[in-house]
This record gives C-alpha cells, sequence and structure tokens, in this order.
C-alpha cells in the first residue's frame, strides 16, 4: 500500500511503507507525521507504519487444474498500478548530484536588497546565477550578471568627472565644455549596456532553470513568462534587483526545502 506525506497543508508522495521506513530513519519524515493510505481512509501517525511489517503483494487463489495439480500462484498487481490504474502524480526526482540551492529565505534577500538600494540583489543574483552554473554547465548568467557590477566604478568615476569638467566649462573653458559632453554620452552607453546585460541575465537564468530542471518531475523550477514580463517592466521601473533575485529566490527555497525532506515532491 502507498501513502501520502500530510505536512502543513500540503500532500507529498506517494511513499511505500519501506519509502516511510527510510526516511524517518533519515529524519526526513518524523514519526508524527500523518500519512495518509492512497486508497483512501484514516490517516495514520507514521510511526505506526515503521511498527506495522512491511504488506506483501497478494497473491491469487486457483483450483486444481487437470490431473489434479495446482497451478502455480499468480501475483496480484498491488492497488495503485496496472494499465486501469489512473497515472500517478508526478513527483520531485531531483538528482542526488544536485548541490543545494543558496540557503537564503526570500524575504531576506528582500529586506536586504532594500537596506542596501538593490546592491545587494544585484550581488545575490550573481550567487545564484553560480548555482545555475552548476546545474546548467552552459549558462551565461554569471558572465551578463557581472558586468553591472564592473560598470558601476566606471559608471560613477564618469559622473564624478563629468561633474568637475562641466564646472571648468562654467568658467569658460570649451575643450572642458566638449569633454563633458563625451562623458554624459559614455554615462548614456553604459547604462544602456548594464541594463541589456541585466535583463539578459536574468532572461537566462530563468531558460537554464527551465531546461535543466525539466525531468525534476514537480520540482521543476519554470520561472514563465510571467517572470520575464516582470523583469522587463521592474528595469523601468528602477527596481529589477529588488524584484528580479526575490522571485528566483522564492523557487529556490521550494527546491531546498525539497532536497531537505529527501526529495519529496508536490502532488
Amino acid at each position: 500500500m502507498m501513502y501520502f506525506l500530510n505536512r502543513g497543508g500540503a500532500r507529498y508522495g506517494p511513499y511505500t511503507v519501506d519509502d516511510v521506513k527510510r526516511y524517518i530513519a533519515a529524519g526526513n519524515i518524523a514519526p508524527d507525521d500523518s500519512m495518509e493510505p492512497e486508497a483512501g481512509g484514516n490517516a495514520v501517525p507514521a510511526s505506526q507504519l515503521v511498527q506495522a511489517p512491511t504488506a506483501q503483494a497478494p497473491w491469487a487463489s486457483s483450483p486444481s487444474g487437470p490431473g489434479g495439480f495446482t497451478p502455480a500462484p499468480q501475483p496480484v498487481s498491488p492497488a495503485g498500478y496496472g494499465s486501469s490504474y489512473p497515472a500517478q502524480p508526478m513527483v520531485a526526482t531531483i538528482p542526488a548530484h544536485v548541490p543545494p540551492p543558496p540557503s537564503m529565505d526570500w524575504w531576506l534577500v528582500l529586506l536586504l536588497s532594500i537596506f542596501t538600494c538593490t546592491l545587494f540583489g544585484l550581488i545575490w543574483a550573481i550567487v545564484q546565477s553560480r548555482w545555475v552554473k552548476k546545474v546548467d554547465p552552459s549558462s551565461r548568467a554569471t558572465l551578463y550578471l557581472v558586468l553591472p557590477l564592473l560598470i558601476i566604478p566606471i559608471f560613477v568615476a564618469m559622473a564624478l568627472g563629468g561633474g568637475i569638467l562641466a564646472g571648468a566649462a562654467g568658467a569658460g573653458g570649451g575643450m572642458e565644455e566638449l569633454a563633458g559632453g563625451v562623458m554624459v554620452v559614455g554615462m548614456i552607453v553604459l547604462g544602456l549596456g548594464a541594463a541589456v546585460a541585466s535583463i539578459a541575465g536574468f532572461f537566462s537564468m530563468s531558460s537554464s532553470l527551465a531546461n535543466a530542471t525539466a525531468h525534476w518531475g514537480s520540482a521543476r523550477i519554470d520561472l514563465g513568462g510571467a517572470f520575464l514580463a516582470i523583469v522587463v517592466v521592474s528595469w523601468f521601473l528602477n527596481v529589477l534587483f529588488l524584484v528580479a533575485p526575490v522571485w528566483i529566490q522564492y523557487r529556490l527555497d521550494e527546491a531546498r526545502r525539497l532536497q531537505a525532506w529527501g526529495g519529496v515532491g508536490l502532488r
């Protein structure tokens, strides 16, 4: 018989009794967790399943055949399997070699990004992209997201230099005025380059996560088109690194919890 794990209002599984015993021994399922039979009925504590013997597949009875010989018993398919039974729910199958995602709760990422005027969001997005690189070696998200971080000091230096040149131009310097104009154009180009690189970085992460986790069952991390639209809109609102890293971290938190529970998948 198969059992579902009910925890925190969510349902996971189904699992065999042997699975439950193994997860209890590993600490992924608590002895007092509620286990609901797949075929229906009252839920029982996980500890009760550990104490009970593992159910064996029933055997079909058969009358003696011609000549007094009794045909060999034939196994009857256990409940929950077979061509006439509805398809099993998709469960999480996170590969064992996948490293845990960055371990910071999404709300903490949000607070730190607010307190640092989104600078922490940029840095944490690079941390996230490094984990994505481990899952999808072909991902270029880290490269795209590092560019804005490198551009920031250049942008600040050009802004300070432009201010100095503008002051000199006010004193009557023609060359200083020209140089100040070049600085402004350079700042605009750098700003646009940083914006394009940032958006490309999050697009790359979204694509890599969807493709690399496609075989993870219900644990697949597919941010979807809504995320891509939010990335573009939040850039126009100048809150890109306040929204996008938090959105990604929320999904990574789910994967981290699933790994901690032994790859238990949502139904």
